[in-house]
């Protein structure tokens, strides 16, 4: 029985005993009876409809529910994007104030207000390559150079302003390009390069701020190519040696897919319920308990 048919109940009590009493004093009861039974049968439709609308209501409300967890999911992950990406542009920009202030200095003009210099440098050493006045033989055909004695022969270098020592140039190995060209080739979909990329990036550079990012981009790479036990390997890598990266969340979802793709439920349960305690706020959580739950259905 409803809630809208209990409400009618005493109403529909007093009307049977009026309609009693109304049987007794003439012909003028049956009316009330069936209009009694009548307004019984109309609170019970409603009732029924009324559930129905309800349970409805209760569906569309669980939906809407979901779509914003969903949603608050996916902004989550977007501001982890922008943040990465905005670090990126703050480098570039400082590269770029960089290389606007050395231009200028080698025509001896003061660089646009809000431009920085270089970033500090070890101070240049002077390199004596050719002491006591050796002559240097160029290639057939090339006129020749005598470094005279007391002085020193140069290496070709960029000019320099005046008063101050010329620097031997040497190629300089950018760590923030190297991380972007292995992030071009994870996202054009070329794999296997990006994990080369990655991996020479970690051999050089593995204690910088994007070390744990990009050690969780090359386990993922392994992932995108269905390898799950290197995948799971260098996931495991990304926990025990950046512990406090913000990948690590969604590093233990992929890394408990992986495990579940090859067989290992129980790994892969573990994973998932590791997770969902350590980090019950983050948005891989929410995967993990959906992929938790499915693997116990199937047990």
């Amino acid at each position: 029985m409803g809630p809208m048919s209990k409400r009618f109940i005493p109403v529909l009590a007093i009307a049977m005993m009026t309609s009693g009493c109304a049987s007794a004093g003439g012909g003028g009861g049956n009316q009330l009876e069936n209009t009694v039974y009548a307004t019984h049968r109309l609170v019970q439709n409603l009732d029924k409809n009324m559930g129905s609308s309800v349970t409805k209501l209760n569906e569309t409300t669980a939906e809407l529910l979901a779509r914003i967890e969903s949603s608050d999911r996916e902004t989550k992950q977007m501001m982890s994007i922008v943040q990465e990406n905005q670090g990126k542009l703050e480098t570039l920009q400082r590269r770029l104030d960089e290389l606007t202030a050395t231009l200028y200095r080698q025509f001896n003009l003061s660089p646009p207000s809000g431009v920085s210099g270089p970033s500090p440098t070890a101070p240049p050493r002077t390199v004596d390559v050719n002491p006591g006045g050796i002559t240097v033989q160029p290639p057939q055909g090339t006129p020749q150079a005598v470094a005279q004695p007391g002085e020193t022969a140069s290496i070709e270098t960029l000019p320099a302003p005046a008063g101050e020592p010329a620097l031997v140039t040497a190629p300089a190995v950018n760590p923030d390009e190297q991380y972007q060209k292995a992030q071009g080739l994870y996202a054009n979909g070329d794999y296997p390069g990006a994990v080369q990329a990655f991996d020479a990036y970690l051999k050089q550079f593995s204690a910088t701020k994007n070390g744990g990012n990009a050690q969780y981009w090359k386990a993922h790479s392994y992932f995108k190519m269905e390898e799950y036990d290197k995948a799971i390997s260098e996931f495991t890598v990304l926990r025990t040696s950046y512990p406090d990266s913000v990948k690590l969340p969604i590093a233990m979802n992929n890394q408990a897919v992986a495990y579940s793709r090859m067989g290992e439920t129980q790994s892969a349960v573990a994973l998932f319920k590791e997770l969902i305690q350590k980090f019950p706020d983050d948005p891989a959580t929410l995967q993990a308990q959906e992929s938790l739950r499915k693997l116990q259905g199937q047990n």
